[in-house]
């Protein structure tokens, strides 16, 4: 999966050479993540193993680079629910503030 994370993340620093590709990557991201993130959601299970500890917030800001409605809904909750950046989880934190604070 790391794999995959690194040519998006490479093919969204072409794509923002060109905002009339940025819907088909967003479109293709989604298809591509969708599945993970509904398997792994927004905070860890009870004997979760470690890699999806480690996956989740990778996937969380890919749907949120996708803009998934529920997805940058969720992130300006936690960021308007929170009093201190301690506040917002550590591992989302980053993309809480790219939403938030564009």
């Amino acid at each position: 999966m790391q794999s995959i994370f690194a040519v998006v993340g490479a093919l969204r620093t072409i794509i923002n050479e060109d905002d009339s590709l940025k819907p088909h990557l967003q479109r293709y991201i989604r298809q591509l993540v969708e599945p993970e993130y509904t398997r792994l959601g927004w905070r860890p299970h009870k004997e979760e193993p470690y890699f999806d500890q480690l996956l989740r917030p990778s996937v969380i800001s890919l749907m949120a680079y996708a803009e998934v409605p529920d997805v940058i809904e969720h992130l300006l909750e936690l960021f308007n629910a929170a009093k201190e950046p301690e506040d917002l989880l550590a591992d989302i934190r980053p993309t809480i503030y790219a939403v938030a604070v564009p």
